[in-house]
């Protein structure tokens, strides 16, 4: 089994000062009342925050035992990134800083995240986020993009269609079996808005086909949008 390892936590920072009172009216100006004022971002309690993320390791595992089924090379470092809309709802959540390379896995992962209520911040949406570094069964060897050129180019052009206008460098991340099939896919975004588009990125890319490599292979290499 994987090791699941927990290599750094962290929430929001604490809600920010409230403004500074206003200077008292002049005695002819008629007071317009109390008015509320509601700060975007606010803090989440980094107690009970440790809580939640500790409930998630089990299923997180869970995703990651599944998934070594099917390719026991998996592995590697990923962030969780969240959002909590002041309800306890997630407003969104993204892996970040991943090479995972398994959009599958990734979607079983986020799917525990989505899941379940969160503690409520205070003050506004909170945001949160978890580091992981997953031990592989098997690891697999490193591929450099000089020797795949022609694949990546290919790769390239066929994740172009999925960018639905975004713009920006983006990491992906394939696993590659000994005769050159893709066994995996999937992009490390910069931010929560190509969460859209990872599944038809991913796509593109496991239609490409790579030269045989003799066993199985990890490559990285940016998207340039």
């Amino acid at each position: 089994m994987p090791l699941l390892l927990v290599v750094g936590c962290g929430g929001a920072p604490p809600p920010p000062p409230p403004p500074p009172a206003a200077p008292s009216l002049p005695p002819e100006t008629p007071d317009a009342g109390p008015s509320e004022v509601t700060s975007d971002i606010g803090g989440l309690n980094e107690e009970a925050m440790g809580r939640a993320f500790q409930s998630l390791d089990r299923p997180i595992q869970a995703c990651f035992d599944e998934a070594t089924t099917r390719n026991p090379s998996l592995g590697g470092r990923f962030t969780l990134r969240m959002r909590v809309a002041p309800d306890g709802n997630l407003k969104w959540a993204y892996l970040g800083e991943s090479d995972l390379g398994d959009r599958q896995l990734e979607r079983c992962v986020l799917s525990s995240v989505r899941d379940r209520q969160w503690p409520r911040p205070v003050g506004g949406d909170g945001l949160a986020e978890r580091g992981y570094e997953i031990e592989s069964r098997s690891p697999a060897k490193e591929l450099t993009e000089k020797w795949a050129k022609p694949a990546v180019a290919k790769a390239r052009a066929n994740a172009w269609t999925c960018r639905k206008g975004l713009q920006g460098r983006v990491k992906a991340t394939v696993h590659i079996a000994p005769n050159g099939r893709v066994l995996g896919a999937s992009i490390t975004p910069p931010d929560e808005r190509y969460e859209d588009v990872a599944d038809c990125v991913a796509d593109a890319i496991e239609k490409v086909r790579f030269g045989k490599v003799g066993r199985r292979m990890k490559l990285s290499f940016d998207l340039f949008w």
